[in-house]
């Protein structure tokens, strides 16, 4: 689990992550690790949709238009 990572590198600060509200993490295996490290970690959900939140929003929609748009495969 990518959590308990995080908490082994950063051990000697809080940890804060930003995620999308997706089903996963608010599976009953999370909440409990979460509750045991509520001093260390500390989740801040994004809204479904917040393009404008997230900084790796502008790459993707530039990969999309300059890379994946203007790409062919010829079978």
């Amino acid at each position: 689990m990518i959590y308990i990572n995080l908490i082994k590198i950063f051990r000697f600060t809080t940890i804060i992550l930003l995620k999308y509200i997706e089903r996963i993490h608010h599976t009953k295996l999370l909440k409990e690790f979460l509750e045991e490290n509520t001093n260390r970690l500390k989740l801040v959900f994004l809204p479904p949709y917040s393009p404008n939140l997230n900084l790796i929003e502008p790459l993707w929609k530039w990969l999309k238009e300059k890379v994946v748009y203007n790409f062919f495969i010829h079978l």
